[in-house]
């Protein structure tokens, strides 16, 4: 059990540290000016939002996954000292 629990806090730490994300806080303006004369002003700036919401909440999932591997191994590396202790 206590290696068990080791092993997964390491694993946890690791994925925190190794499996970056790319995350994005731009648009592609290029593609919005060109569209911008497609569509009206309304319809370009509700693209525009949607755009910008979508990226919001793509970043926010990847946070919350990397905040979820770190809490996992907080948590399964505090549970160690517990099992130490049974142990000595």
């Amino acid at each position: 059990m206590l290696f068990l629990v080791f092993i997964l806090s390491l694993a946890f730490a690791a994925m925190t540290i190794l499996i970056r994300e790319e995350v994005s806080f731009s648009f592609d303006a290029v593609l919005m000016l060109e569209k911008r004369h497609e569509l009206s002003e309304a319809e370009f700036f509700r693209l525009y939002v949607t755009d910008g919401e979508w990226y919001f909440t793509d970043n926010e999932r990847k946070i919350d996954r990397a905040q979820s591997y770190l809490f996992f191994s907080v948590t399964l590396g505090w549970s160690q000292v517990f099992a130490w202790i049974l142990v000595m």
